[in-house]
C-alpha cells in the first residue's frame, strides 16, 4: 500500500542517542502516523533496547557499503555519519517500496510545526535543500563569514528532503561513489563531508527546490538575518512568518550562552528573550533522554582491537594512501601485520624515525623549517620532538613517553644508536599487542644504562671512584638565585616547591644576582654549605663556571651535580661547550631546550617542567591599578634583562594599534622592568593612538600575580622562549593566551586551548646578547596576531580558556612534577649507592 506520509531519517553514534530521542519524539507529535528511521553509526553492546524505541533501528552493516572496516576507519565520527547519508536513503527506498518520501534531518534539530507544507513540496519537486543564508553576512571579523561559507557549501545539509523516482536514485549513486572515499573535511582540498558535493545538486540533477523561507533550518550560521524571533499564543515565529524547525548544531550542552561551539558572532545574553527559551527548552528535552549516560558511551569505531584510541591523524594517513587501504582492509586489528604495528615500524631501514613521525612530519611546516634533514642531522631531533609534543599536541598517550631522557652520545655513535633503536623496533613486531615508543624508548635507555655500567666513560669511572666513601646523609642541594626577582629566580624556587612535595630533605644555597632585584622572601633560610651528595644548581650555562669558583670548587667535589638549563634556539653555542664539564647532567624545562641542548651534550639530558601553581591575593583588583571594570584588558610583561629583542614587545604594540586605535572600552598593558628609556618611548610612540599603560617599575610576585588576574587576555609575540612561564600563568588563571606558535611554549599551547599565532623564520642578522649571527628565530606575524586580538576582544570564548587552565593544572601542578622531581633524584641516588658498594 503506498505511503505518502512524510518519513523521515536520522543517523547518530551512541553518544548521540539522547538527541535522537528527542528529535523522533518531538517529530511524531507532528506526524504520528509517520516513520522515524534511525541509522546507527557504531556497535551496539547492549547499551539500549531498539525494541523500546519509538525509532526503526537500522545498523550501519545493513546497508550496502563495501569494505566496511576500511570505510568506517578513514573518517572520524562526523565525516562517517555524513558519509552513509546516500546508501542509508537509497536502503530505506529498496527495503520500503512504499514509501515515497524520505527527508533526512540531523538529529540535533528541533521541530516547532508539522511539516506538511515541506511534504507538499515534494509531490512537486525531486529534492529540498535549505540555503546557509539568504543575505550577506557582515564582515565583522566572526565567524562563520561568507568564507567559511565558500569553503563549507552552499546548502546545509543537516536537512534534505527527496522523492522516490529515477532520477532521485540516479543521484543517490552519483552521491555513494563521491562520498566513499571523498566525504573528509579537507577544506584545502575543497572537500567537506557530503556537504560540499551538494553545490553540484541542481548543475546535474533536476528538479531542485531551494527552501529560502526563514523559518526552515535556522541555525547559528543565519541568526545575523533571522534572530526576530518571537512568541505568540505558544507559537514561534521568524521576522514575522512560522518557525518550523530549529537546527542546534554544535549545542554548548554547558555554555549556553555561546550559541554554538562553531560560531563567535551570537552570544545568547544579545538574542531575543524567545531564543533564549528555545535553548533551555531543549537543553531540557536532551537532558530528560539520557544526555548525561549517553555522551560518556564508547564509540565502537574510535578504538583500535586492542581499546587503544585511533586518533584522526591516523585516519587521514590512512585516507591519503590507497595503498594501505588495500593492504590493511581491516585496519582495527593489532596482530603483528596490522596498520597500527606498521605505524610504529622505521619509515627507512636503520631510522628511528617511524611511519607516523614521517606522515606527521610532512605535514608540519613549522617542524620542517626547524628540521630540514629528517634522515640526516636532523634525525634524532625529529624523533625527541615527537616524543615530547605528539602525548600533548596529538594526544597519543600509548605511544610516546611524556618525559624523554637523551643519555650521552658522540657523533661517530650515533649511527650505531639509531641501528638499535630499529632493531628494537623490529621486536615490537613480534608482540601481540603495540606498547607503543614509550615502552620501546625506555628500552633503549635500559640497554644504554647497562652498556654504559660495562664501558663507563673515564669521566664517570674517576667521579664514581671519587665518591666510594663517601658517607653523607641523604638528600638535595638546592643552588640557585633563589631570591632573585627574575625568571631564573622563579625557577629556582619552583624546583624547591617542587620538591617540598616529594619530601626529599634539602638544603638552600643563594647566590647574589647583582644585575636585578633580590627582594623575594619566599625563602630565607639559606647554608653556606652544601651537605648532601647531590647538587641541582639552577642557573644557565653561561654562569657556570663563574658560580662554581665564586661557591668554591672545593665544594663541589666528589658531587653528583644536576644543572637547570634554558636555551632559546634550536641550535646550542658552541663556545659553552666546556660548560658540560661542570656537572653530571642537564636537567631543563621544555622539549624544545631537550632537543637543542642534547644535540650537543655529552651527558644526560632531561626534560623536568616547573610546576605552575599559585594562590592570588584578592586585594589586588582592578581598583588597585586603577583599571576600570569595563575594560578588556590585554597585557604583556617582560624583563628587559632578557633581551628586548627576543622578547619582541613592538609586535605586540603594532598589533594592538592596528585594530584599537581609538578605543576607549579595551587596554593594553606592558608590564616591563629593566627597560632603557628609548625602548619605553618607542612602545609609546607605536601606542600613540590607543588606550594604553606602561608599567615600567618593579612588582612584587604577589602584586603581579595580582596583576595577572586583573586581565583578559595575555599576548605574547615572542620571537623564542625556553619555556613561557608568564604565558602558563596566564593560562593557569583561565585567560585568553595570544602567542608565537613556535619554541618552548608549543609543551602546552595548542590550537585548542590557545590562540597561535603565524610566523616566519628568520636568520639574525647580528650578534644579540648570547643569540649569535646566523642563528634562526621566529617573527610573529602582525597582521594575523591583530585578527586574533580583534576576534578575541569581540567574541571572548570560555571554551578556549577553560581548555587551557584545565591542561595547566592537570599536567604542570606541583604532585605531578613533583613526583617527576623525586623519580630522577632517586636515580641519581642508586647510581650513588651502587658506586658506593662497589
Amino acid at each position: 500500500m503506498e505511503n505518502n506520509e512524510l518519513n523521515i531519517c536520522i543517523i547518530f553514534s551512541k553518544n548521540y542517542l539522547a538527541f535522537a530521542r528527542n528529535l523522533t519524539k518531538n517529530f511524531l507529535h507532528f506526524h504520528p502516523k509517520s516513520k522515524v528511521f534511525a541509522l546507527l553509526v557504531d556497535e551496539l553492546k547492549n547499551e539500549f533496547d531498539p525494541q523500546k524505541e519509538q525509532f526503526e533501528l537500522v545498523r550501519i552493516e545493513e546497508l550496502n557499503v563495501k569494505n566496511l572496516k576500511s570505510f568506517t576507519f578513514k573518517y572520524n565520527v562526523t565525516e562517517l555519519n555524513t558519509a552513509v547519508k546516500p546508501y542509508f536513503i537509497e536502503y530505506l527506498y529498496n527495503k520500503y517500496p512504499e514509501i515515497n518520501k524520505i527527508c533526512y534531518f540531523d538529529p540535533d534539530i528541533h521541530f516547532y510545526k508539522t511539516m506538511t507544507e515541506l511534504s507538499q513540496l515534494l509531490d512537486k519537486h525531486n529534492f529540498v535543500v535549505t540555503p546557509h543564508t539568504t543575505s550577506p553576512i557582515p564582515e565583522d571579523g566572526c565567524s562563520p563569514s561568507e568564507v567559511d561559507l565558500l569553503l563549507s557549501g552552499s546548502y546545509n545539509l543537516g536537512f534534505i528532503g527527496t522523492r522516490r523516482n529515477e532520477e532521485t536514485f540516479k543521484m543517490l549513486k552519483w552521491w555513494q561513489e563521491r562520498l566513499y572515499d571523498k566525504a573528509v573535511n579537507r577544506i584545502e582540498k575543497g572537500l567537506f563531508t557530503d556537504q560540499k558535493w551538494m553545490i553540484l545538486l541542481d548543475n546535474l540533477f533536476d528538479n531542485v527546490y531551494v527552501l529560502r523561507e526563514p523559518g526552515y533550518n535556522v541555525a547559528y550560521w543565519n541568526l545575523h538575518e533571522r534572530s526576530n524571533i518571537t512568541k505568540t499564543n505558544e507559537e514561534y515565529f521568524v521576522n514575522g512568518k512560522p518557525l518550523y524547525f530549529f537546527h542546534f548544531s554544535g549545542f554548548p550542552m554547558n555554555e549556553m550562552e555561546l550559541v554554538s561551539k562553531y560560531q563567535t558572532r551570537h552570544h545568547l545574553k544579545n538574542l531575543k528573550p524567545a531564543i533564549k527559551e528555545l535553548f533551555e527548552d531543549y537543553k531540557k528535552g536532551t537532558l530528560e533522554n539520557g544526555f548525561e549516560e549517553t555522551r560518556k558511551w564508547t564509540y565502537a569505531y574510535g578504538i583500535f582491537e586492542n581499546n587503544i584510541k585511533i586518533s584522526d591523524i591516523f585516519r587521514a594517513l590512512y585516507w591519503d594512501r590507497k595503498d594501505l587501504q588495500k593492504k590493511f582492509e581491516n585496519p582495527y586489528k593489532t596482530s603483528e601485520n596490522s596498520f597500527l604495528n606498521w605505524l610504529m615500524q622505521p619509515a627507512r631501514e636503520g631510522s628511528v624515525v617511524t611511519n607516523l613521525m614521517e606522515y606527521i612530519y610532512n605535514s608540519r611546516e613549522d617542524v620542517k623549517r626547524t628540521y630540514p634533514d629528517i634522515w640526516g642531522k636532523d634525525q634524532m631531533n625529529v624523533f625527541h620532538w615527537a616524543c615530547g609534543s605528539f602525548r600533548n599536541e596529538y594526544k597519543f598517550n600509548v605511544y610516546f613517553s611524556k618525559n624523554c631522557t637523551i643519555e650521552p652520545s658522540k657523533k661517530r655513535t650515533r649511527i650505531n644508536k639509531h641501528t638499535i633503536l630499529a632493531k628494537i623496533s623490529e621486536l615490537i613486531k613480534k608482540l601481540t599487542g603495540p606498547k607503543g615508543h614509550a615502552w620501546f624508548y625506555r628500552q633503549f635507555l635500559k640497554f644504554q644504562e647497562l652498556k654504559n655500567k660495562k664501558a663507563e666513560s673515564e669521566k664517570s669511572k674517576k667521579f664514581l671512584k671519587s665518591i666510594k666513601n663517601q658517607k653523607k646523609p641523604f638528600g638535595v642541594n638546592i643552588i640557585g638565585y633563589i631570591n632573585a626577582e627574575s625568571g631564573v629566580g622563579e625557577g629556582a624556587r619552583g624546583i624547591i616547591r617542587a620538591i617540598e612535595t616529594s619530601e626529599i630533605p634539602f638544603s638552600l644555597y643563594n647566590i647574589d644576582q647583582a644585575w636585578t632585584r633580590t627582594e623575594d622572601k619566599t625563602y630565607t633560610n639559606f647554608s653556606n654549605q652544601l651537605p648532601y651528595d647531590i647538587n641541582i644548581l639552577v642557573a644557565n650555562a653561561d654562569q657556570i663556571p663563574y658560580i662554581i669558583k665564586d661557591i668554591g670548587p672545593e665544594k663541589f667535589a666528589n658531587k653528583y651535580t644536576t644543572s637547570f638549563w634554558a636555551w632559546e634556539l634550536t641550535k646550542f653555542p658552541e663556545k659553552w661547550q666546556d660548560r658540560f664539564n661542570y656537572v653530571n647532567e642537564i636537567w631543563t624545562m621544555s622539549t624544545f631546550c631537550l632537543n637543542a641542548i642534547s644535540e650537543k651534550s655529552p651527558v644526560p639530558v632531561v626534560n623536568t617542567p616547573i610546576p605552575i601553581e599559585f594562590d592570588v591575593n584578592t586585594k589586588y583588583t582592578r581598583e588597585h591599578f586603577k583599571i576600570p571594570e569595563n575594560q578588556f584588558v590585554f597585557l604583556f610583561c617582560f624583563d628587559g634583562l632578557s633581551l628586548i629583542e627576543r622578547k619582541n614587545p613592538f609586535a605586540v604594540a603594532k598589533s594592538f594599534a592596528k585594530v584599537f586605535a581609538n578605543k576607549t572600552d579595551v587596554l593594553l598593558i606592558i608590564k616591563c622592568h629593566n627597560a632603557q628609556p628609548d625602548q619605553l618611548k618607542e612602545l609609546e610612540n607605536d601606542l600613540r593612538d590607543c588606550n594604553y599603560k606602561i608599567i615600567p617599575d618593579y612588582m612584587n610576585r604577589e602584586e603581579m600575580l595580582g596583576l595577572f588576574n586583573c586581565m583578559d587576555c595575555f599576548v605574547s609575540l615572542h620571537r623564542a622562549e625556553g619555556f613561557g612561564y608568564s604565558i602558563a600563568e596566564a593560562m593557569y588563571l583561565g585567560k585568553h593566551i595570544i602567542v608565537t606558535g613556535w619554541s618552548g611554549n608549543l609543551d602546552f599551547t595548542n590550537t585548542t586551548n590557545s590562540h597561535l599565532v603565524n610566523y616566519k623564520m628568520i636568520e639574525i642578522e647580528h650578534d644579540i646578547g648570547p643569540y649569535e649571527k646566523g642563528n634562526l628565530w621566529a617573527e610573529p606575524d602582525i597582521n594575523h596576531a591583530s585578527e586574533i586580538m580583534l576576534n578575541v576582544y569581540k567574541n571572548r570564548d570560555k571554551n578556549i580558556t577553560k581548555k587551557g587552565q584545565e591542561h595547566i593544572k592537570e599536567n604542570f601542578n606541583r604532585k605531578i612534577l613533583g613526583e617527576r622531581f623525586k623519580s630522577r633524584i632517586y636515580l641519581i641516588k642508586e647510581k650513588l649507592e651502587k658506586a658506593k658498594i662497589k
